[in-house]
């Protein structure tokens, strides 16, 4: 038997899971944000999270409740389902968010989506670049040294070899998904001047209430990465609320510029799940700040 199940048996068994998740979550709503999975996986993780009690929210009803402080229409098990930079995968899933009735939010990279553009970031690595480069130098050194060594530009089309989702994908996926903006081209915001950030995001916005109809209201963090700054353009534009990377539960008391999200990744197996719905990161970093617990091998 794994560690992993050693540690969800004992977590089940000796009521310390149901512990964490009255102590912990309280009330809170988890977000799971999810890229490109396989239609079998987020079929296996959306069946699990039903036959456990969960309840799916749109994650315009989490804002509301957050602005508004009145968590009547959360359940006490609440998860809010999001996918990052539209990818042409998403396509295969919607008739399973029918049938599970989720409302998920899709991200999307408003500059590729509909084109036959890359994300500049597989670009990157595929030039050799290593992560900590690719977030922590300026994006426009990066994109200049891509054109010289790749020839890539942000909108540069590669015919035959679309990664995003399509116009007709997206009015397909339309009835059962809420469409926000998550860029244009996807860069590291926290790498671009102020202007770069303001266009990125104004340009998104805009790009969805337009193809919509509709406010956009929400946006996710590129790389989950994000200042001060990146949080006043935001309020500035008139968005309501971004979702960041960072580990934990959604309360009255979160700030709506950094939802959090819970440990559930593309890959996550099923039998994962019930760790990764405690959020066992963010449990063992309270106790390692409060108790002053030694640091664990993982966390």
């Amino acid at each position: 038997m794994s560690k992993h199940k050693l540690l969800t048996n004992f977590l089940r068994f000796s009521g310390l899971g149901l512990l964490i998740g009255v102590f912990f979550r309280r009330k809170g709503t988890s977000i799971i944000m999810y890229h490109d999975p396989s239609r079998e996986v987020v079929e296996s993780h959306l069946a699990w999270l039903k036959g456990h009690g969960y309840s799916f929210l749109p994650l315009d009803i989490l804002v509301e409740a957050i602005e508004k402080q009145d968590f009547k229409r959360i359940p006490p098990k609440s998860v809010v389902v999001t996918f990052d930079d539209g990818h042409q995968g998403n396509i295969e899933l919607g008739e399973i968010f029918e049938k599970y009735q989720v409302r998920p939010t899709i991200f999307l990279t408003t500059g590729i989506v509909e084109t036959n553009r890359r994300y500049w970031t597989y670009e990157a690595l595929e030039a050799g670049m290593q992560h900590e480069e690719i977030v922590g130098r300026k994006m426009a050194e990066t994109l200049e040294y891509l054109a010289e060594k790749t020839g890539f530009t942000t909108d540069r089309e590669y015919p035959g070899q679309r990664r995003s989702l399509s116009a007709d994908e997206i009015d397909k996926l339309s009835a059962s998904v809420d469409f926000q903006p998550h860029t244009v081209t996807h860069p590291v915001l926290t790498q671009c001047d102020e202007a770069t950030c303001r266009d990125e995001l104004e340009k998104s916005k805009a790009w969805v209430t337009d193809r919509f109809g509709c406010s956009a209201d929400h946006f996710a963090y590129t790389f989950g990465l994000f200042g001060q700054r990146e949080k006043r353009l935001l309020r500035e534009l008139g968005f309501r609320s971004a979702r960041s990377t960072k580990r934990g539960w959604n309360h009255r008391s979160t700030d709506l510029f950094e939802l959090r999200i819970v440990d559930v990744l593309d890959n996550t197996r099923p039998e994962m799940l019930y760790l990764a719905m405690l959020n066992l990161y963010q449990v063992f970093v309270w106790l390692r700040r409060h108790c002053r617990l030694p640091r664990l091998g993982g966390f």
